[in-house]
């Protein structure tokens, strides 16, 4: 079993993922995810370097950098938040991992649908919110280019009128200098006139002012914050519901099967070299032999639920952070933004060192053949 150790470890320890948050708020995809996966990251949606929707990007070849926020003025992207904790498609788990006999099988699709719809509706709320926000945001993202173009027309428009100024106090007496001199006038003049509509136009009534803006911003985080604890209710009352369709023997089978699904559905938003590795996946691909398996058995319980605790604490963070995170970079309220920022990359690093424990304690204790 050594000769697995060297192809093992650097899939335990050392995988790369390389994140994106998707900035998708389709709600009828969600409502229709039975059969069909999530959507693809779309890549092209962010520029080179950066992720869709301003997220956190880390670097490939320096896992450890400090994450590039540079394009955390643009629309925010809350896509995690509009992906439903079961679907239906997750039916085929729940029979297996449940034990689901033929009479509990259509109660428990049955109630997945009605979460399922019941989510798709809730989002509606804050996809229309955000929504509204997005071209808000649009115009107001290149604020300080409209500044520095409003200064610099300023500057110039100075510059003329001191000109004109000049011109008046030396005109001539004499009636053809006199002549040119105001047709440089009036030259100026227009000059001037093109140079006030166009700084008129630099904020044009389509700008919102700052109180706009921030009255756009604020119920946009209002509807996300109701949306996130509609979200965790509805979460509440699905599984309330399926303790009252599981027997009790098949209750107990409930909070593994929750980790199973919190390991496949958030471990790929890893933001960190070796962060997205699922030990459990890779040693079932070993096919080790059963008392191999038997040997290392508490280890997995235990990776199991401590991978569980951090992702749950890393997820809960980031989901309830993302949108003061954005407020702070648009208010410019640098010191929280590194604080929020400083707290999830250490969540981050968390749930990578609960990978690099547990691979290197469990390799060690495969037998050498």
């Amino acid at each position: 079993m050594l000769t697995d150790i060297p192809f093992i470890m650097p899939r335990l320890v050392h995988t790369l993922v390389l994140p994106v948050v998707v900035g998708a708020f389709n709600v009828t995809a969600i409502a229709q995810d039975a059969e069909t996966p999530p959507p693809v990251p779309q890549h092209h949606l962010a520029p080179p370097g950066q992720r869709p929707g301003g997220g956190v990007h880390h670097d490939r070849e320096n896992p450890d950098a400090r994450p590039d926020h540079s394009n955390n003025y643009a629309m925010p992207s809350f896509g995690d938040l509009l992906q439903p904790d079961f679907a239906r498609r997750d039916m085929p788990t729940f029979t297996t991992d449940l034990k689901l006999d033929d009479n509990q099988q259509p109660l428990v699709q049955t109630l997945l649908q009605d979460y399922q719809d019941a989510f798709a509706d809730g989002a509606k709320a804050v996809q229309r919110a955000f929504s509204e926000l997005r071209p808000v945001v649009d115009r107001n993202h290149d604020r300080e280019n409209r500044d520095r173009r409003a200064a610099d027309i300023d500057d110039e428009m100075k510059e003329i009128i001191d000109e004109m100024d000049s011109v008046r106090d030396h005109m001539s007496d004499n009636p053809d200098e006199k002549d040119d001199d105001q047709s440089r006038l009036n030259q100026l003049q227009k000059r001037l006139t093109k140079l006030k509509a166009d700084r008129a136009a630099v904020y044009s009534p389509d700008t919102l002012t700052g109180d706009q803006f921030q009255a756009a911003v604020n119920n946009a985080s209002q509807a996300l914050n109701a949306w996130q604890s509609h979200r965790s209710t509805l979460r509440a009352q699905f599984i309330s519901d399926i303790q009252t369709v599981l027997n009790d023997s098949q209750k107990p089978l409930w909070p593994p099967l929750e980790r199973k699904l919190t390991r496949e559905k958030t471990l790929s938003r890893g933001v960190l070299q070796g962060e997205s590795v699922n030990l459990l996946s890779l040693i079932d691909e070993l096919k080790l032999p059963a008392d191999t398996r038997a040997s290392i058995a508490s280890d997995l319980d235990a990776y199991d639920l401590s991978l569980d605790s951090a992702l749950i604490q890393r997820n809960q963070f980031v989901d309830s952070s993302r949108t003061d995170l954005w407020l702070a970079f648009q208010s410019h309220d640098l010191p929280k933004a590194q604080s929020i920022d400083s707290r999830e990359s250490d969540l981050h690093v968390s749930v990578r060192t609960v990978n690099d424990d547990f691979a290197a304690g469990i390799a060690s204790k495969l037998p050498p053949e």
